[in-house]
């Protein structure tokens, strides 16, 4: 069976890996509407989060796209068979080892039949991920695949190339928003004339019109700019603007609009640049000395007062019994879950660990407890009461630390409160 067919395990799989990523992030879609899923197309978005931006793209449609990844992840042939079942396949690079470039040749064939067949590709096209807000080179080998499929397969079949801008405004906090924006589709016969002049150039071509679709949908910050003044200045204007009910289109084009103007003013305003850097390092190092971040600053604009805060602390002590059992219950998949994360030295894993292994770990473990409930009660009844309170336990446990983290930030910030909303609002006006 083609790797591009559909499969009834992985559609049960991608619905429930689906539903636990759109409740990892709150994800709006732009443009959704327009796409089509089903067509010959590769599906390109920006790269700056790991595994969690194909399962981004992937969460889009009720599809079954093909991913292209590198090969070095298919070296174990248990892992290249679930690999496979998951719709990938391996592209090979000079870094593998010249013999190892001619194995692209069956990659490519499978890649020519699944488009054949008016079936989806996704490609990340920087190659390897970075965790900024900055689209960085493109590779060569993509645009390798798009004209090869074009102009060596026998059908001559039209392509195109659809861009994808992933913006998230924390990569690693649950519960946080993502942006995704669709760009204009690009065909590939569009740059017929260019290959037909020379496929070097036709390449250069390709890459220049999707690096600019890319960056139009994405937060993009100059490589020759200051890269923390201007990331921690967006930052702080989404947090204030979300908690003043912004829509996200609207917090994304107006980010747009401050990137391009900090960029201008770095080079043609070196001092009022100078005086908004200072303006962002003393409202930093203010969040900083209450143990809160930069996209906390946002807590400043919301409506609060102490008997909130005080209110909803006691509410918390009433329903501890409840999150104690549910900390009991989790216990063990959440340790190793943070072995796992231990073992990570990329910062930019973290959020991948964190849902991949909530996903897997959680019901195993939830079901070996289960076993052990049935073995040591002996009722089936109770058992299955103990199994559906697991999920629950689990789903429980999340939202009190989270309203345990939200308050204690509330009142952390509380002391500053005023001070920092006056200074997010002056340094907005500079």
């Amino acid at each position: 069976m083609g790797i591009d067919k559909p499969s009834k395990a992985y559609s049960l799989l991608k619905g429930y890996v689906d539903f636990c990523f759109r409740n990892f992030y709150k994800v709006t879609f732009l443009r959704q509407e327009t796409m089509n899923p089903n067509t010959r197309a590769i599906f390109a978005p920006n790269h700056q989060n790991a595994l969690m931006d194909p399962l981004a793209v992937l969460s889009a449609f009720k599809w079954q796209p093909v991913f292209l990844a590198r090969s070095d992840i298919f070296a174990n042939k248990t892992v290249a068979k679930i690999l496979r079942f998951l719709k990938l396949l391996p592209v090979y690079r000079i870094r593998d080892g010249f013999d190892q470039l001619a194995h692209n040749a069956e990659s490519f064939r499978q890649t020519f039949d699944v488009l054949d067949n008016n079936h989806p590709l996704t490609i990340l096209p920087e190659g390897n991920h970075e965790g900024k807000k900055r689209l960085r080179t493109l590779k060569k080998g993509f645009a390798r695949i798009a004209f090869s499929y074009r102009h060596e397969n026998r059908n001559k079949n039209d392509i195109s190339i659809i861009p994808v801008g992933l913006n998230y405004f924390n990569y690693h906090k649950p519960g946080s928003p993502l942006l995704i924006r669709f760009g204009n589709p690009i065909p590939v016969s569009a740059f017929d004339a260019h290959f037909r002049e020379s496929p070097a150039i036709a390449t250069n071509a390709l890459l220049k019109t999707l690096g600019e679709e890319l960056r139009r949908n994405m937060l993009h910050i100059s490589e020759d700019a200051d890269y923390d003044v201007i990331d921690t200045y967006v930052s702080m204007y989404a947090s204030m603007a979300l908690q003043q009910k912004m829509g996200l289109p609207e917090i994304f084009d107006r980010q747009k609009e401050i990137i391009e103007q900090l960029e201008s003013m770095e080079k043609e305003e070196p001092a009022q640049f100078s005086k908004v850097k200072d303006a962002t390092g003393r409202i930093l190092e203010l969040l900083q000395s209450q143990r809160l971040a930069v996209d906390d600053a946002g807590l400043a604009f919301m409506k609060d007062n102490n008997l909130k805060i005080f209110s909803g602390f006691v509410l918390l002590i009433l329903s501890f019994p409840l999150y104690a059992f549910a900390w009991i219950q989790n216990l063990i998949p959440t340790l190793v879950l943070h072995n796992l994360l231990a073992k990570f030295k990329d910062p930019h894993f973290k959020s991948s660990v964190l849902l991949v292994g909530t996903i897997f770990l959680f019901p195993v473990f939830h079901g070996l407890q289960t076993l052990a409930f049935w073995l040591i009660s002996g009722s089936w009844q109770w058992s299955l009461l103990y199994l559906a309170s697991l999920p629950l336990s689990f789903v429980w446990k999340y939202y009190w630390q989270s309203w345990f983290s939200n308050l204690q930030k509330r009142r952390r910030l509380f002391p500053i409160k005023g001070k920092v909303k006056r200074m997010v609002e002056e340094l907005v006006l500079l």
